[in-house]
């Protein structure tokens, strides 16, 4: 059979099935956000602007998009950094943190970068530079306890003592407690204020022994060469944001992370009835299959096998199917009966509505071939709290349909034709 053309309506993309509240409106101490930054986004706007960038590439026009974020937002963009599997939109919520955030925020994040030991690396890149960049813009907010943990940084001596390391040893000329200063200076641009960057780095270059290092920082760390990049954010910040804009950042939210109530998801009450029956019918047709497998009843599941995402033909299961029951046996019953211990719990559904049109021999007279149309809703979700139990048995499998970057576990499920079949875990 060949297949010559296929389509997909995506109904909904999200973290939940559920329509989601915003969180955060009424917090106590929540701060004003920085003033001069006129029409705010929406709830889910500021949540799309978290996905707008890839961190590796933030993109030299976002803060125009940041400093509108609606301080309604809060709340979800403090949920989505404890979210490791949104781990892309951590840099961005934590300097939109730096516009609308209060002090417990402020002691947060410190405590969320302190918890960092060896090399920085990885994702950790971008959220400890996003976190000295939200503390400075929290501090041109007068935000006290932005001021407090910033002078507290900006010592030699703490970075002496830190556990966390911007790279290996011997790696670099540069002495760790150097680097980290240098970089958290750098965050500091967003003062844009250069008696204040000048009252930081002067006793940092006073501290430095030998003149050759002494001169390297003070090029890196000049306030005058920080100011000035400041102001150019400054001056970044009051660009307009235009429909289109907000356009794309809704669209990012409910693609990545689900219509918000008030917010226009284009969904009716039926969809989200519809999204709700099938989130049920799948979790409890995944507790059916597993139950199937713990048992030992492998040829009950035979008509119910997903292979790479794809139904398992007759000619295939009647050629292969020792080949399939004996993976059920020996591999998938272990690692069902494993993942029994795990403390997890089903989450981040994702619901798609596929139409794939093939085309067929044909039966009908003077035709040789024809196009026939299969619709089919393919159904994943993430297991919370499998991601260590991921990386002992899937280290080397890349995924992206069956795990998450941190090896958490997705179930995949297929509904065609009234029947549901089931992909087991690495096939």
């Amino acid at each position: 059979m060949r297949t010559c053309k296929s389509a997909t309506r995506m109904l909904l993309v999200g973290l939940n099935l559920t329509v989601l509240v915003s969180a955060g409106a009424g917090f106590a101490g929540q701060a004003k956000p920085v003033e001069g930054t006129p029409a705010v986004l929406s709830v889910g706007e500021s949540v799309g602007a978290a996905f707008l960038y890839d961190p590796r590439r933030p993109g030299p026009t976002a803060w125009h998009i940041y400093s509108r974020v609606n301080p309604k937002a809060r709340g979800l963009l403090l949920k989505m950094l404890a979210d490791k599997g949104l781990w892309k939109a951590h840099a961005a919520a934590i300097r939109m943190l730096g516009y609308v955030g209060n002090a417990e925020d402020a002691k947060v994040l410190l405590e969320r970068m302190e918890k960092i030991t060896g090399v920085v690396q990885g994702p950790d890149v971008y959220t400890v530079e996003a976190t000295f960049e939200c503390l400075a813009l929290m501090s041109r907010r007068k935000v006290s306890e932005a001021d407090a943990i910033i002078g507290k940084l900006a010592k030699l001596d703490y970075w002496k003592k830190s556990k966390l390391r911007w790279s290996p040893e011997g790696r670099s000329t540069t002495p760790y407690e150097c680097e980290g200063v240098a970089r958290f200076m750098h965050g500091c641009r967003l003062l844009a204020d250069r008696d204040k960057l000048s009252a930081l780095v002067a006793p940092v270059l006073k501290g430095v022994s030998g003149e050759r290092l002494r001169k390297y920082l003070n090029w890196r760390m000049g306030p005058d060469r920080l100011a000035e990049r400041g102001k150019r954010i400054l001056a970044a910040e009051k660009k307009a944001v235009g429909e289109k804009d907000r356009e794309q950042l809704r669209a990012l939210c409910r693609r990545n992370f689900g219509p918000l109530e008030g917010e226009k998801s284009g969904l009716t009450a039926g969809d989200l009835e519809f999204l709700r029956k099938t989130r049920a019918e799948a979790l409890k047709e995944y507790e059916g299959f597993k139950k199937l497998v713990l048992g030992g009843k492998f040829d009950e599941l035979r008509d119910h096998l997903l292979d790479n995402r794809e139904r398992i033909g007759e000619d295939r299961l009647k050629s292969s199917w020792a080949s399939y029951r004996r993976g059920l046996e020996d591999h998938q019953k272990t690692l069902l009966e494993e993942l029994e211990k795990v403390e997890c719990k089903p989450a981040n559904f994702r619901i798609e509505r596929k139409a794939i049109y093939r085309e067929v021999p044909s039966g009908k007279a003077g035709k040789t071939r024809e196009v026939v149309k299969e619709e089919f809703l393919l159904v994943t979700f993430e297991l919370e709290g499998t991601a260590a139990f991921g990386r002992k048995h899937f280290r080397n499998v890349a995924d992206w349909r069956m795990f998450r970057p941190d090896r958490t576990l997705k179930v995949l499920l297929r509904k065609e034709g009234g029947k549901w079949y089931w992909n087991p875990f690495g096939w």
